[in-house]
């Protein structure tokens, strides 16, 4: 990361003669509320920062670590404090604000333990904490910051109220940090700030007030706005503009449309296009259902910016600037005709400045990857000036299982050359405000002003289970993320824990919704091929698995050795791949390979961590037998896993999966320690041993 002395000379000379404004608790309520300070370049400019418990073992893209899971056990350092230790969280010199604060509301103990840390923030230096108390109260609604600035969702608690420092910051939990995620802003140095505290708090309680309703508010509220609207049959190849040409900014578009026929017709979600042109460059190119949410039916949310309800009413209400002229428009690309009984923009005018920016919206089409490897899957790559301000994630899970154990990893600006994301995240869930800690369901779907999970599966389970569309969205207000030279945003395609068969595929696609000064360019162009082809449904995706799967030799449910978390902690131990001799016949190895482990006639210790889990479960691990192996010793989480192992034969050979045992996780995790037990003979030099996969068997 970033040291402070490194970010301050960053911060200066990214921040040169700009002329800043006092920076307070109600100056940002306010900016939270008001849409068109995101269609301005920020002023004054600040950093977006983050502070995230990502696992450690993340350092070097694409090497060993780089998926590492188990993010909830990275933090700065510990301090001692009065006689008691503090875990610090966040730090950060120079003035600032805290914007977003987040986590679940269970801790390591899992659902059962929902007391969690108290968090402490030292604003300028001081020793005496602005706040103390309760993290879990104090981000779900039930401390110091009311609701809807800080509120519950599934399973963890988001807070949005600013906390403004002058000089510093630093965030320490007073228990070993769990999951945790706060953004950040890091102002010039010398912005004028108003530091946070209680009293100005409670006196911010009308401002408070005026914003909540604001941020709830379907509709743009002036009255003098102009409207220009149309409506009618837009049939195939047509397009159904609305042209506005002046100086000014859409405040709000709506269409409305019969709910029946989009029912009876989904592909039409994908074939009408949402498009916009100003100052003549086109900007947005998004498929109808993938900007309001909706891919496959319509889906009623609200947000702060974006709203769909149950009468076939859908909203939009960022800001969108132009100098010149601009061009809203519906377009069918598709069979079908498109019954639009309104189709309106409201505008008003705009004063167009340096910091005015054209508003984008992008669309990355459906991509079909196997569930059994991680990769970084990129929402969008940007090169000049910007703010991202929302994205939208739709994954089709023909599991029932957990799909979405991936970390966001936004590269801002000088990251892309340090090849280390300025945000890291630790998990997609968690990136929308909600937890995982069990499967999610049907009950875990929820609408607020900045989140939203307006889907998640459950087709064929009841009220739990993923299988099926799973649709988050965010919307940034005070934690936007400006850049000055560009932007990428990867998020992670993760198999997490339960779904890790080449066979269980998961359907991927996005949409970024972001500002751009004039000039700026990206990697997302308009796809209408791409819109143009069906809907892929889950009956297709079974299909597909059931053939990878007959091309698949492995065994359902087997966790590869070789993917797992490992480390050598005694002795000196090689690891390597060996593809199983053809001599092995039709004897039981997964995908036709193994995991050799070759140490010292001393022998010695490997440590495999299985991450994520949370329930008691019954694990089984496959060894591979052979005349010159070792003997070996298990251990799970400390405790002893029966006797010694002998894993010696006269043929190389799979064994079927050996019991260690029903354990709990500690710390959601299970580690598994191996000791080698050199064997007592001429023939072996050294010691190996073999290893297939693993297998876990949650216990209800």
């Amino acid at each position: 990361m970033v040291t402070r002395c490194l970010l301050s000379l960053v911060l200066t000379i990214v921040f040169d003669n700009i002329v800043t404004a006092q920076v307070s608790i109600e100056s940002l309520l306010r900016e939270m509320a008001d849409r068109s300070a995101l269609a301005r370049f920020p002023e004054p400019v600040y950093q977006s920062l983050q502070s995230s418990s990502y696992n450690r073992a993340s350092v070097t893209k694409d090497s060993a670590g780089w998926y590492a899971d188990s993010d909830g056990t990275g933090f700065i350092r510990t301090e001692e404090k009065n006689g008691r230790k503090e875990w610090v969280v966040m730090e950060h010199e120079g003035p600032g604000a805290i914007t977003r604060m987040w986590a679940p509301y269970f801790y390591h103990g899992g659902l059962d333990d929902l007391e969690g840390p108290d968090i402490h923030i030292y604003i300028d230096g001081d020793t005496v904490p602005a706040i103390s108390e309760n993290y879990f109260k104090l981000i779900t609604g039930r401390g110091s910051f009311p609701d809807p600035f800080a509120r519950r969702t599934a399973r963890a608690g988001d807070g949005y109220m600013p906390v403004p420092f002058a000089k510093s910051c630093k965030v320490t939990f007073n228990k070993k940090p769990f999951y945790h995620i706060i953004n950040y802003r890091g102002y010039a140095p010398g912005t004028s700030v108003k530091r946070f505290s209680i009293q100005q708090l409670r006196s911010s309680l009308p401002v408070m007030d005026s914003v909540s309703r604001s941020l709830h508010t379907v509709l743009a509220q002036n009255t003098s706005l102009v409207s220009r609207q149309m409506n009618g049959i837009l049939k195939p190849g047509w397009e159904m503009p609305l042209i506005v040409q002046r100086t000014a900014a859409i405040r709000e578009f709506s269409i409305e449309f019969d709910p029946q026929q989009l029912q009876q017709h989904p592909q039409l979600l994908r074939s009408i296009i949402v498009t916009a042109s100003f100052d003549g460059k086109e900007t947005v190119w998004v498929p109808l259902g993938d900007f309001f949410s909706g891919s496959g039916a319509v889906r009623p949310f609200q947000t702060f910016t974006r709203t769909v309800n149950a009468m076939g009413q859908m909203s939009c209400t960022w800001v969108m600037p132009f100098e010149k002229s601009a061009v809203l428009a519906l377009k069918n690309i598709g069979e079908e005709n498109f019954n639009v009984k309104n189709f309106r923009l409201k505008y008003s005018g705009w004063d167009w400045d340096e910091r005015s920016m054209h508003f984008h919206a992008n669309w990355r089409s459906n991509e079909l990857l196997p569930g059994n490897i991680f990769r970084d899957w990129n929402f969008i790559d940007i090169k000049g000036k910007g703010v991202i301000v929302g994205d939208q994630l739709t994954v089709i899970n023909p599991d029932e299982g957990w799909w979405g154990e991936g970390d966001e990893k936004i590269y801002i600006d000088e990251d892309r050359d340090r090849q280390f994301p300025g945000h890291f995240g630790t998990g997609t869930e968690d990136y929308y405000g909600w937890a995982g800690g069990e499967n999610p369901g049907k009950d875990d779907i929820f609408s607020h002003p900045f989140l939203a999970n307006i889907e998640v599966g459950s087709v064929t389970s009841g009220r739990r289970g993923a299988r099926g569309f799973n649709i988050c969205t965010r919307v940034r207000a005070l934690d936007a993320i400006p850049f000055q030279k560009g932007l990428v945003f990867d998020m992670e395609a993760s198999p997490g824990t339960q779904i890790r068969n080449p066979w269980d595929f998961l359907d991927f696609s996005a949409v970024v919704f972001w500002y751009g000064a004039p000039g700026v360019v990206h990697n997302r162009p308009a796809l209408p091929a791409e819109a143009l082809k069906p809907l892929i449904t889950l009956q297709q995706i079974d299909s597909m698995a059931i053939d990878a799967k007959k091309l698949y030799s492995g065994i359902k449910g087997a966790i590869e050795v070789q993917t797992i978390r490992m480390k050598a902690i005694s002795g000196e131990a090689s690891f390597v791949v060996k593809k199983a001799p053809e001599a092995a016949g039709t004897n039981i190895f997964n995908r036709g390979d193994y995991f050799l482990i070759s140490s010292g006639k001393a022998g010695g210790s490997v440590v495999f961590t299985l991450t994520e889990q949370f329930k008691r479960s019954e694990l089984l691990l496959a060894f591979v037998s052979q005349h010159s192996f070792c003997m070996v010793q298990v251990y799970v989480n400390g405790i002893k896993a029966g006797g010694p192992i002998d894993l010696s034969n006269d043929n190389i050979t799979g064994k079927i999966p050996v019991s260690l045992g029903v354990y709990d996780p500690l710390n959601n995790e299970f580690n598994i320690q191996l000791d080698i037990i050199p064997v007592k003979t001429t023939r072996i030099k050294g010691c190996s041993l073999g290893l297939d996969y693993f297998k876990v068997r949650a216990l209800d």
